[in-house]
């Protein structure tokens, strides 16, 4: 997890694509993986390059169902970079909906989760201030991220206007890159 949490923390966009194929590669089967082989080919990974503005830069770990471009449906883990911070760390409902992942994100279990998780990471790694959040139901996909947590976190308002209201839980990381991992590691 090593080149993942040098990713998130190295800011800027340049080469994002080739960056983000090196960093998740490493999580399936290599020895300081997280993960078996065989789980890498359950997933894709997306990471788009937008050059011109017009698009927020992302890498999302997506359902293999999935199309190779475009808008998806499901729940992915998701990194967003920034200029001059560390990239967030999120939980997403694809743009296009909840199928394949109704089931999951649907459950009371899953939404409480992913709150627990948020809570935990306040609490060891905050220092009295929020470096998490999460949405109440994960399925609600019609409601926005709310104005305070928007505005706590004003320095990624681009990834919040177009994303906000399919983000049901993030991390947003300081210089602890020990924080960093745990975080990984939870969602």
């Amino acid at each position: 997890m090593n080149k993942l949490i040098s990713l998130i923390h190295t800011t800027g966009t340049d080469n994002w694509n080739d960056r983000c194929q090196v960093a998740f590669a490493e999580l399936y089967g290599s020895p300081n993986g997280r993960y078996a082989q065989a789980a890498g080919q359950s997933v894709s990974l997306r990471a788009p390059e937008f050059k011109d503005n017009k698009g927020v830069t992302f890498a999302a770990l997506i359902d293999k169902a999935n199309p190779d471009s475009g808008a998806y449906g499901g729940m992915s883990f998701v990194i967003f970079p920034h200029e001059e911070k560390p990239a967030v760390i999120a939980m997403v409902v694809g743009t296009q909906g909840l199928s394949p992942d109704e089931e999951i994100l649907g459950r009371p279990g899953h939404g409480r989760k992913v709150a627990a998780i948020c809570n935990w990471l306040n609490k060891n790694y905050g220092q009295g201030q929020m470096v998490a959040w999460a949405k109440q139901d994960p399925a609600r996909i019609d409601l926005e991220m709310p104005k305070t947590i928007r505005e706590q976190f004003a320095d990624y308002e681009q990834v919040f206007k177009r994303y906000g209201k399919v983000i049901y839980g993030i991390f947003v990381p300081g210089e602890n890159t020990e924080a960093t991992a745990d975080a990984l590691k939870a969602f």
